[in-house]
């Protein structure tokens, strides 16, 4: 049976996945309407951008506790039994 990994360990890593989606986010908002102008496209266009951005990192993050959770509870380790 693989070894249960520290509780602070897989605290420190969920927390910085949420803390880099919004940072990267704020750094991303005032980059618009550079990438408005050399992509070519609406404006409307590049804010959904950031809507898909977060988006991803909110579903990406969801994975995330799920796999956490198969980790954590001994069901996962006896599933393939």
């Amino acid at each position: 049976m693989p070894a249960r990994p520290s509780t602070w360990k897989m605290l420190l890593y969920v927390t910085s996945m949420a803390v880099i989606v919004q940072f990267a986010g704020d750094n991303f908002l005032p980059s618009l309407p550079a990438i408005t102008t050399y992509f070519n496209i609406s404006q409307s266009l590049t804010q959904y951008s950031v809507t898909l951005y977060l988006l991803g990192g909110a579903i990406c993050q969801f994975f995330l506790w799920s796999a956490i959770g198969c980790v954590w509870s001994k069901a996962c380790y006896f599933d393939g039994v």
